[in-house]
């Protein structure tokens, strides 16, 4: 991969020097102006020439009016290579600008931001006090990311939330587990995928491998909040679904540029079994890709809401000094022809998601920050009705008033951990998205013969 990189790196820079004796005349303006900032401006510190340059750069970029497109200073593209590699220091969120606002795509599970309760969409309006207004993407990672054990505080606008609101989380190093699965019925399997990085091929396979064992009828493929990750990776866990050899996902450059074309690659065992795939707003880039293409080969049923609609080809340059330059050079298209950027995959059957108002949640932190089902666990190893009946009633006294589910939840994760079992993966008692494609498998109507 990394030479067809450099093969559009080199074609790129001969076209820069083609074009450059014709029509980039401009840049003798440019000259110009540095030369007089740099010898005449009053603080000469502050007219350090690569800084300058950097600046200039930022603002050619700026230019273009596209987020994704962005300079990285040497430390930061440094830091983009350790990102991808699966492991990093920050809070645990995939961001973008979008309307000139600072937007959560998804927060990564297990992490800070999503324990703290940080969600898909959020409008991250401060950060440590500062607005966010007029950040750049780049900007804000800087802000954001920090050496483990420090704390950073945000101000989110959510949707449906009169007032901010206001966290305060501690940083950490962000290690992935990008694949999680367990049985959820006697013929039903839960996987979920939560970013694509370079771990995930192989832990897919090991899942795969242990999944087949148990021989089920039907796989939930669960790719919500999953912002994607590099392509290769969204690559090889398709191939993992559909036929070697079928097409996945192509791009479209500018004009005069040839499309790309990326297919399914052999790899071994695969997943044959009918799917429902779970997608919402956090679903982005190379998650898309992924629920494109199984939405395009029928192979597998869509539930959810739309997705997040970020899908644009990257190309990174790596600039002499060290710096990088991360360019927009294409869009990603399904295998039917289907423009991801900006419009997004709409699922096949449409199920909102709940939506829990911020003093519901605290009350649910609330409870389960407390030891309120651990000491009912440690009294009974089971319970009946009655038993939870008085449970619920002893809450209230104490001021807990929340749903009964949220308490069931939390009891069977802590039976669970009180006879030293695996902890739930699946929500089976408050997602509903979920809930709802177990119950179209168990009726027998979501997949059409």
């Amino acid at each position: 991969m990394k030479k067809g990189i450099g093969m559009i790196v080199l074609v790129g820079f001969a076209i820069t020097v083609a074009y450059s004796r014709e029509s980039y005349k401009d840049l003798d303006i440019f000259a110009e102006a540095f030369s007089y900032v740099t010898s005449a401006y009053v603080e000469p510190s502050k007219a350090e020439p690569k800084k300058l340059i950097y600046g200039a750069i930022n603002g050619m970029l700026s230019a273009l009016e596209d987020p994704f497109t962005r300079f990285m200073a040497p430390e930061a593209h440094k830091n983009m290579e350790t990102e991808i590699a699966g492991q990093f220091g920050g809070l645990g969120i995939v961001i973008t600008i979008k309307d000139g606002k600072l937007i959560v795509i998804s927060p990564i599970e297990d992490t800070p931001a999503w324990k703290i309760g940080v969600r898909a969409d959020d409008c991250i309006t401060h950060i440590d006090g500062t607005s966010t207004e007029g950040i750049t993407l780049q900007g804000a990672v800087s802000k954001l990311r920090g050496q483990p054990g420090t704390d950073v505080t945000i101000t989110i606008a959510r949707s449906g939330e009169s007032d901010p609101i206001i966290y305060t989380i501690t940083r950490d190093i962000i290690k992935i587990k990008t694949v999680k699965w367990e049985v959820v019925d006697d013929k039903i399997v839960y996987m979920r995928i939560t970013s694509f990085n370079n771990n995930t091929t192989s832990e897919l396979d090991e899942a795969i491998s242990k999944i087949l064992e148990k021989n089920p009828e039907y796989i939930i493929l669960d790719i919500r909040n999953n912002g994607g990750g590099t392509l290769q990776a969204s690559v090889g866990a398709l191939s993992r679904f559909v036929d070697q050899g079928t097409l996945i996902v192509y791009t479209k450059g500018r004009e005069g540029t040839p499309e790309l074309r990326y297919y399914a690659e052999d790899s071994g065992r695969r997943i044959k079994q009918k799917m429902a795939v779970l997608i919402n707003g956090g679903t982005a880039s190379g998650a898309e890709i992924v629920a494109g293409a199984l939405k395009d080969y029928k192979r597998g049923v869509l539930l959810g809401k739309k997705t997040f609609g970020k899908a644009s080809v990257q190309t990174v340059y790596s600039l002499s000094d060290g710096s990088g330059l991360a360019l927009t050079t294409g869009y990603y298209y399904t295998p039917a022809g289907n423009l991801i950027h900006n419009k997004g995959i709409e699922p096949e059957i449409v199920v909102d998601c709940e939506e829990i108002p911020e003093e519901k949640r605290r009350m649910i932190q609330k409870f389960e920050d407390g030891d309120f089902s651990e000491d009912f666990v440690g009294k009974y190893s089971t319970w009946t009705d009655k038993e939870i009946s008085e449970f619920i009633e002893s809450l209230n006294k104490q001021g807990i008033n929340i749903e009964k589910k949220y308490i069931l939840r939390d009891l069977e994760k802590e039976r669970r951990k009180s006879k030293e079992e695996r902890l739930p993966i699946a929500d089976l008692y408050c997602d509903n998205q979920l809930l709802r494609a177990i119950e179209l498998i168990k009726v027998a109507k979501f997949f059409k013969e």
